[in-house]
């Protein structure tokens, strides 16, 4: 396989830190970004992951410095995010950030227990999730996609895949499983099946 070079590595480190707004987050361009990528939380997130998998090729000091230094800002951006009480792809994408950080803030602790609790405390008694957003085909799709993303959260939070919450969630999954061999959308599905062989 094609092995990108560090210098090009740090070339497009560089080009997404220069697109980093004052207060840590990236902003989402309507016409440029996809469905995939719903509000600049989202966004901010998967950056903060690109960056953070970037930090951990490249070996110069100096490249190393300002890409941890954006990721701080973009950290303290997620930390600074009102998650009000709504269960939301965007707060479980938070979680999976903060879950991989490398920084030893007590505040991420605090957050990443706060969101860990909010998605536990927010399942349904039929094991799923729901949400007033529409960001799939099918009421399936988004209460599977939104689920799928709950369950990838708090296994990356921490955890046990047999905790209740997450054993219960993963059945339910399996129910919705329709005739067709999907969950109601494509990426719902791919979701899922990330979801469902977590390990």
């Amino acid at each position: 396989w094609p092995i990108i070079s560090e210098n090009d590595l740090i070339k497009s480190a560089e080009w997404i830190i220069n697109k980093q707004e004052v207060d840590g987050h990236w902003k989402r361009d309507r016409v440029k970004h996809t469905p995939f990528v719903q509000s600049n939380l989202s966004l901010s997130v998967y950056t903060i992951n690109a960056l953070e998998d970037a930090g951990n090729v490249i070996e110069d000091r100096n490249n190393l410095t300002l890409i941890n230094n954006s990721i701080e800002k973009g950290v303290n951006y997620l930390l600074s995010t009102n998650y009000s009480n709504k269960i939301s792809i965007d707060l479980c994408l938070s979680l999976n950030a903060l879950a991989r950080s490398n920084l030893n803030w007590t505040n991420i602790s605090l957050l990443k227990t706060n969101l860990t609790n909010q998605i536990v405390n927010s399942q349904k008694d039929d094991g799923t999730w729901t949400s007033k957003e529409v960001f799939a085909h099918a009421i399936l799709a988004t209460k599977s996609e939104l689920s799928a993303y709950c369950i990838i959260a708090l296994y990356n939070s921490g955890m046990s895949l047999g905790n209740e919450t997450i054993q219960k969630a993963k059945n339910s999954l399996l129910n919705q499983f329709d005739s067709k061999g999907g969950w109601g959308a494509t990426k719902a599905t791919g979701i899922v099946v990330e979801a469902l062989r977590s390990e």
